[in-house]
C-alpha cells in the first residue's frame, strides 16, 4: 500500500484538509477540472464593475471598467483584424450571429434616432449608434452585457472614427464592396435577400453598411495604432508552458462516494478504469484525463489540491468544489511543448492585445472632454418595451 504524504491541497473553511497517496508505479499517468459547467453549476458571468460616471466629464481613472466592459464588444472587432490581413476570408461567425439579430430594431423605431445620448468634444453622440450596437451582440448574449456597456461602447465608437479621421485612417470603396462580397458569400444569401430580410425590420441596407463601415476603420485603427506591434517570444510561451501542470479526477456526488474510491485506489486500483466507471464528469471517457493546464484556469479549490501534490499522487479526502467531491491525481505534462505552441501563442497574444486595446481605450476617453446625457438602464428599457 502506498505511503500517505504530509502534502495536502487547500481546502475551504469548512472543508477537511485532504492528505495525498502516492500511486503505485504501474498507475496510468492521466490529466483537472477545468472550469467546465455541469448540470449541477449556476451560470455566471464575470462583469468588471467600474463604472463611467453619467455626466462626468473627464471620469478618474477608476472610472474606465465600464470601457474595460466594452472591451467584450471591441475584442469582436479586434478579431476581424485578421479578416484585414486575409480579405475577410474568416468572416462567417460574426456575419450569422449579426444578421439575425436585426428584428430588436423593428421595437426601436418609436424613439428618435436622432435623439443625442452624449456629446465627445462638443460632438453629439446619437441613440442610432446605442441601436447599433445592440444589434451588433446576439440577443441571447446581451443580458450579460450590462447596459452602460453599450452606451459606453457607442461613445468609444464615436471616439475611435474621430481619431482615425484624424490620422487620416478610412475605408475605400473597394474594401467596403469586398468586405459585402464577402458577407454574401459566407452567410449564403444573394445582396437581395439580405435586403429582404433588412425590409421585413423595417431596415434598409444603408443601415448595415455604415454598420461594416465603421467596424471597418475601428479595425485598422486598432491595428495600426496598437495591435500590430505586439509580438510573443518563445520565452514568454515556455515561461508559461512550464508553469501548466496535468491532472486527472474523478467526480462523484458525494462524499462517500469519492471515500470508497480512496479505498479502491488503495487497494491497487486503476485510477483510469474507475473514472471511467464511476466518474459523472465530461472526462470520464477518458480516464478522468483533464490535460495541461495553470493557475487560474480551474475551480480554486481544485486548483490547490493539484498544486499540492507531487506527480502520480492522489488525494486520499476528498476535494469539494460546486461541481461534486473529486478525487484527484497529478500526472506529467501530458502534451509537449510543440504540439501546444501554436495555442500558447495565441492565448498569450490574445492576452495582450486585451490589455493593449484597454490602454488604448483609456487613453482616448482620458483626453477627451465626454458628457453623458442618459441613463444606460433607462435607456435599455425604452428600447425593450
Amino acid at each position: 500500500m502506498p505511503k500517505k504524504t504530509t502534502k495536502k491541497p487547500a481546502r475551504k473553511a469548512k472543508a477537511r484538509k485532504a492528505p495525498v497517496k502516492k500511486a503505485k508505479k504501474n498507475s496510468t499517468k492521466k490529466p483537472a477540472v477545468k472550469k467546465k459547467t455541469t448540470k449541477r453549476k449556476k451560470s455566471a458571468v464575470n462583469i468588471h464593475k467600474r463604472a463611467i460616471p453619467v455626466r462626468a466629464k473627464k471620469p478618474a481613472k477608476k472610472s474606465y471598467t465600464s470601457v474595460l466592459v466594452v472591451i467584450v464588444v471591441i475584442l469582436i472587432v479586434a478579431v476581424g483584424l485578421k479578416f484585414i490581413q486575409s480579405n475577410f476570408s474568416q468572416e462567417q461567425d460574426i456575419y450569422q450571429k449579426t444578421l439575425p439579430q436585426t428584428q430588436l430594431i423593428d421595437q426601436e423605431l418609436s424613439l428618435d434616432d436622432k435623439e443625442v445620448i452624449a456629446t465627445v468634444n462638443g460632438q453629439p453622440v446619437e441613440m442610432m449608434r446605442f441601436k447599433k450596437n445592440l444589434v451588433k451582440i446576439p440577443e441571447q448574449m446581451r443580458a450579460m452585457v450590462p447596459a452602460e456597456a453599450f452606451l459606453n461602447q457607442s461613445v468609444l465608437e464615436v471616439l475611435m472614427l474621430n481619431e482615425a479621421e484624424r490620422r487620416g485612417i478610412g475605408v475605400s470603396q473597394e474594401e467596403l464592396d469586398l468586405f459585402m462580397q464577402q458577407l454574401y458569400e459566407r452567410t449564403g444569401l444573394s445582396e437581395e435577400e439580405i435586403v429582404e430580410k433588412l425590409a421585413e425590420n423595417n431596415i434598409d441596407m444603408d443601415f448595415l453598411v455604415q454598420v461594416y463601415k465603421d467596424e471597418l476603420i475601428t479595425m485598422k485603427l486598432l491595428n495600426e495604432t496598437v495591435l500590430s506591434k505586439l509580438e510573443v517570444t518563445e520565452e514568454e510561451l515556455l515561461a508559461v508552458y512550464n508553469e501548466q501542470v496535468s491532472a486527472s479526477h474523478i467526480l462523484v456526488e458525494t462524499e462517500q462516494e469519492a471515500l470508497d474510491i480512496v479505498v479502491l485506489l488503495d487497494n491497487g486500483g486503476d485510477f483510469a478504469e474507475l473514472a471511467k466507471e464511476k466518474s459523472i464528469g465530461p472526462s470520464a471517457e477518458r480516464g478522468g484525463e483533464l490535460g495541461n493546464f495553470g493557475k487560474g484556469q480551474m475551480v480554486p479549490e481544485f486548483e490547490n489540491a493539484v498544486f499540492s501534490l507531487e506527480i502520480n499522487e492522489y488525494t486520499s479526502t476528498p476535494v469539494q468544489t460546486q461541481y461534486g467531491f473529486h478525487v484527484v491525481k497529478r500526472t506529467p505534462l501530458t502534451t509537449p511543448f510543440e504540439e501546444v505552441k501554436e495555442h500558447l501563442e495565441q492565448t498569450v497574444l490574445t492576452g495582450k492585445q486585451t490589455e493593449a486595446m484597454q490602454q488604448y481605450s483609456e487613453s482616448l476617453w482620458e483626453s477627451a472632454d465626454i458628457e453623458i446625457l442618459v441613463d444606460a438602464e433607462e435607456l435599455l428599457a425604452r428600447l425593450s418595451n
